[in-house]
């Protein structure tokens, strides 16, 4: 075992560094043996200071592995156990429930097991300040293999550091051999057939009850998007184009992304502009651009500030676009509510 002298500092840990933690007042079946954190990255736009993410394994004894090979011998916790239709989730808002199965399945390989469920194996582990690691034992840098058959979801959960009396069993050592008692083990409620028939009914009752929504939506939208063609010209109404309704569109897919800490609110702007940079500066069609993301990040609490600056900016300029056209009161009506929104805004800090 090598001890490095930099990783009893956290802020040191790099991926592949190995800590093995020993087992102690929990049962006669565990104690004496260890589990084994093995850091990780894990691929997120939104990240936590206080998180870091690892994956667990479990000794079959009270005996350290020694090497690498070892490593690779032990058993992974299996953290989480899902129903296979959840692969699904979360919806875009952009598809269909077929044209979301045929893009998802296309675009990845997913490992199901015998009883229909996806595997998780990512640790959150919360790290609060002033917690000490001495319990912590560095056996070193590794590359060990990864699970085959993981999966990693967008539901996000964390395991704990600090232990408290009064919710003993959201320790983190507890909750790992909850895991690994409940899913490795399969001694859990979802293994049951009336735990796996419940189970799969619900999730999906979910996800089917999620894309009927979604499917009723894209229809509106497409109805709403022949009406205001752009054949037809642009309307005094802030969505009487379809360019307005596309903005719409991206930004609804993007705000999922952002809600499932996949995306901070200003790469949710910078994206947008990525996908309409051809029109931002265009004098018609660039203010209309800052008018809509405004106008659906206000009432979602995403607005940015700079999001703000650049939809005020436009308004002007589009009713200098609109002066001399008919419905210009109408669309200056339509721009005014806007803008109120807009000046009276509070940014969360």
């Amino acid at each position: 075992m090598s001890v490095g002298l930099d990783k009893t500092k956290k802020k040191n840990w790099i991926d592949g560094d190995t800590f093995a933690i020993k087992i102690e007042n929990h049962s006669k079946e565990y104690d004496g043996r260890y589990i084994i954190l093995i850091k990780t990255s894990y691929n997120s736009c939104f990240n936590y200071p206080s998180v870091l993410y690892f994956r667990a394994k479990i000794t079959k004894s009270n005996i350290l592995p020694k090497n690498e090979q070892e490593l690779n011998e032990l058993e992974y916790i299996k953290t989480r156990k899902m129903p296979y239709i959840e692969r699904l989730l979360p919806i875009t808002g952009r598809h269909t429930l077929k044209e979301a199965m045929e893009k998802v399945d296309s675009e990845n390989t997913f490992y199901k097991d015998e009883y229909g469920y996806l595997t998780e194996y990512i640790v959150r582990l919360s790290m609060k300040r002033g917690i000490d690691y001495i319990n912590f034992i560095y056996l070193g840098n590794y590359n060990v293999l990864p699970p085959k058959d993981e999966y990693i979801s967008e539901v996000v959960w964390f395991y704990y550091l600090e232990y408290l009396s009064e919710k003993p069993d959201i320790y983190y050592i507890n909750s790992l051999l909850n895991d690994y008692e409940n899913n490795n083990l399969k001694k859990g409620y979802r293994f049951t057939k009336e735990g796996r028939e419940i189970i799969f009914k619900r999730a999906e009752e979910h996800v089917y009850l999620l894309y009927e929504a979604t499917e009723q939506e894209l229809k509106r939208k497409q109805a709403k998007k022949e009406k205001y063609s752009l054949k037809n010209g642009w309307g005094t109404d802030l969505y009487e184009c379809d360019l307005a309704i596309d903005i719409e569109d991206d930004f609804t897919e993007l705000y999922n992304v952002y809600m499932n800490r996949k995306m901070t609110k200003d790469e949710l702007v910078q994206e947008m502009e990525k996908r309409y940079k051809n029109i931002l500066n265009d004098s018609i069609s660039g203010p209309v651009f800052w008018i809509i993301l405004a106008d659906q990040q206000w009432p979602n609490q995403v607005l940015t500030e700079y999001t703000k600056a650049k939809a005020l900016e436009g308004i002007e300029q589009d009713l200098v676009n609109w002066k001399d056209k008919e419905g210009y009161s109408q669309r200056k009506e339509e721009l005014d509510l806007l803008k109120e929104e807009l000046e009276n805004y509070i940014f969360n800090k």
